[in-house]
């Protein structure tokens, strides 16, 4: 089911901001769902060095970003 989830994430992103694009916006929630339904994780909790901290996962050939307070497995 989380799978379907992830792909759902993954449709809505290409028909909003379009398939041309690499990477696109994800939150928190959205990047726990993608790696739960099988992306493959760049990287967490990257440190951006202004207090915030990146995440970048791959899902479907497509790639996304959250940025935000340090993201927990």
């Amino acid at each position: 089911m989380i799978r379907n989830e992830a792909i759902k994430i993954l449709n809505r992103n290409l028909e909003d901001w379009g398939a041309e694009r690499d990477s696109y916006p994800a939150t928190a929630e959205e990047m726990e769902i993608l790696i739960q339904g099988g992306a493959t994780i760049v990287h967490l909790n990257k440190n951006n060095g202004d207090g915030t901290f990146s995440s970048k996962v791959l899902f479907g050939e497509k790639y996304f970003i959250s940025s935000a307070a340090e993201y927990k497995l």
